[in-house]
């Protein structure tokens, strides 16, 4: 409906998180880690005028040391994403670069031990 598109929105929404719960209600594979990242924002109809484009992305992984690296680059713990962006959404890719970067995985190693 063109003219009420929030409860199919909300719908939808529910439906994502029953997906995502149902997932990851799985036993995990060895070293899972999981990006959860939005899309785009819904029509301004559903968010209002002048709804920011920032769509969240969340980490899930069982490795505190491996959600330390994301946090000191501007993530926080917790679903809720935080008010402020952190990058445009090319600017992940770098993030991800740097948090998987080789030689931190092996100080991370080296540091457990």
């Amino acid at each position: 409906d063109w003219l009420n598109m929030f409860p199919g929105y909300v719908g939808m929404i529910e439906y994502n998180y029953r997906w995502l719960a149902g997932w990851l209600a799985q036993p995990p594979a060895r070293e899972s880690i999981y990006i959860v990242l939005g899309d785009h924002q819904p029509a301004a109809n559903v968010t209002g005028e002048g709804a920011s484009w920032d769509v969240p992305v969340h980490i899930i992984s069982a490795r505190p040391e491996l959600l330390r690296r994301f946090e000191v680059l501007g993530f926080q713990p917790g679903l809720e994403p935080g008010k402020k962006s952190i990058g445009k959404l090319f600017d992940l890719t770098q993030m991800l670069v740097e948090v998987f970067n080789a030689s931190n995985v092996k100080s991370a190693l080296v540091a457990q031990r």
